[in-house]
């Protein structure tokens, strides 16, 4: 008797306990790029052309390279960004990427919040409802992996991510690298 009830409570145990792995299971990710070649997917936006960007490999990564495009020290302005992603009534979002410097990018800070990280979404008509900022630093040498979280705006049809910087600026000789974003969506 007391088998059939162990076997019972087993049973049941593992039929709660399935659907619960079952659910665990991670979602297949929205966007991803490691840079490999450029493959379309990324708009650059480079104030007065001043910064390069290449697709090349460094500290034995692929990644897209942003570079001063001369040898002057001026203002490096940009904006890399995805272009937009369909939304379908997911909630949150999570994304990750690798990034390295030579330079302490300070998480690229903007003083107006014009040319800064961050996620947009935008309603049925493409129109922004919303703007989320995330910051971010490097290492001293090599790459360091960010994730970041949040909430997706209930009317959200399509978002963008968009890494971005005003300041400290990429001057001549300095890199900022970016390799490995994911972008995933429930």
């Amino acid at each position: 008797m007391n088998r059939k009830i162990n076997g019972i409570l087993l049973a049941l145990g593992l039929g709660v306990l399935t659907p619960m792995i079952a659910g665990a299971q991670e979602t297949q990710p929205l966007f991803t790029d490691n840079f490999s070649k450029d493959n379309g997917n990324w708009k650059f936006i480079n104030f007065e052309n001043r910064l390069a960007i290449n697709w090349k490999t460094v500290e034995g990564k692929t990644a897209v390279v942003l570079t001063c495009a001369g040898n002057k020290d001026v203002d490096t302005a940009f904006d890399l960004s995805t272009k937009p992603l369909p939304l379908s009534g997911q909630q949150t979002y999570e994304f990750s990427f690798e990034a390295a410097a030579n330079f302490p990018p300070d998480n690229f800070g903007a003083p107006h919040r014009v040319w800064s990280n961050r996620v947009v979404f935008y309603d049925a008509d493409g129109k922004m409802l919303e703007k989320q900022h995330f910051g971010y630093f490097t290492l001293k040498t090599g790459f360091r992996k960010k994730t970041v979280t949040g909430k997706i705006p209930a009317n959200a049809k399509s978002m963008s991510l968009i890494f971005g910087g005003d300041a400290p600026n990429i001057t001549p000789g300095k890199f900022l690298a970016i390799t490995n974003v994911v972008i995933r969506v429930k």
